[in-house]
């Protein structure tokens, strides 16, 4: 944003123990998200009272597309929208498949799953 001389700020702050805010910011991204799935890296896991919030937010990308749309209402010809997704789904799936025991069946479920994470956030951009 500076380089186009602007700013951004965040959309939402919060997680670490603090439920997310929005704060009207145009920034929604929020590391360790996967595209439309939870949990993203670094998310509490749901035994967890607050998980949510408890730890890292990581609200899938989807949902931030949505947010953005349901408070903007479009995108439009004026506007750089970068979206910056899939490696997220590749972590999780590598770490699910390793504590499978790496099986055949393990390696190929994530290999489906990150297919799947990639045609999704394909259809976010079209």
């Amino acid at each position: 944003a500076q380089y186009y001389g602007d700013t951004l700020q965040p959309a939402n702050q919060g997680g670490f123990g603090i439920p997310l805010q929005a704060t009207g910011g145009l920034g929604y991204a929020q590391g360790g998200s996967r595209v439309t799935l939870q949990p993203g890296i670094g998310h509490a896991d749901a035994s967890v009272p607050n998980a949510d919030y408890a730890q890292a937010t990581t609200t899938p990308i989807a949902d931030q597309v949505k947010q953005y749309l349901s408070q903007h209402g479009s995108f439009n010809a004026g506007q750089i929208v970068l979206i910056n997704g899939g490696a997220n789904d590749i972590f999780y799936q590598a770490q699910v498949a390793q504590a499978q025991g790496n099986t055949p069946a393990a390696q190929l479920a994530a290999a489906q799953a990150i297919g799947l994470a990639a045609q999704q956030l394909a259809g976010l951009v079209q």
